[in-house]
């Protein structure tokens, strides 16, 4: 009796284990806690209002105004990270939703996301978590580290259902 209750359970015990391997390695339920590099203050958070951090911020220049977005660029004192550029939405009191972190060099930006996000967890060469509650998706491209948060009525928002 022993031998045919494992022999009738062992095939699906071997595919519920696949299911949730492939599931574990979208990552996309995955939590992370410290996501960022130092170099991106604490005062700043995705969804925070583009007038909230133009007061924070004063510094900020304004690179950029387009129908579906606007660009802020901040300057950074550090040896690392030449500057930050902000994306804010023009719908919905204009949430921050994308923060492109421009390192010095492209060597740096990979090891820099090596060290923040782990190895790539998506496509083996994105990062796909949960961050306070929100889906955050992360890349590197040339120098840079690009970080976007699920924010409902911005660009990268029907991505989401997309994949």
């Amino acid at each position: 009796m022993k031998t045919a209750l494992r022999t009738k359970t062992a095939p699906v015990l071997f595919i519920l284990m696949i299911v949730l391997g492939s599931l574990s390695a979208v990552g996309q339920n995955e939590k992370i806690r410290k996501p960022f590099p130092p170099e991106i203050s604490k005062k700043i958070k995705f969804g925070m209002s583009k007038s909230n951090f133009a007061d924070r911020f004063p510094e900020a220049k304004l690179e950029n105004e387009e129908s579906f977005r606007t660009v802020y660029s901040l300057a950074i004192g550090s040896k690392d990270v030449e500057n930050l550029v902000l994306y804010f939405g023009n719908e919905n009191n204009n949430p921050l939703y994308e923060i492109i972190v421009n390192f010095n060099s492209e060597s740096l930006a990979v090891s820099r996301a090596a060290e923040l996000l782990g190895r790539a967890n998506f496509n083996d060469e994105e990062w796909r978590y949960t961050y306070k509650k929100k889906p955050l998706w992360c890349w590197v491209y040339k120098s840079k580290i690009v970080y976007v948060a699920r924010t409902p009525g911005t660009e990268w928002d029907t991505e989401w259902d997309d994949q």
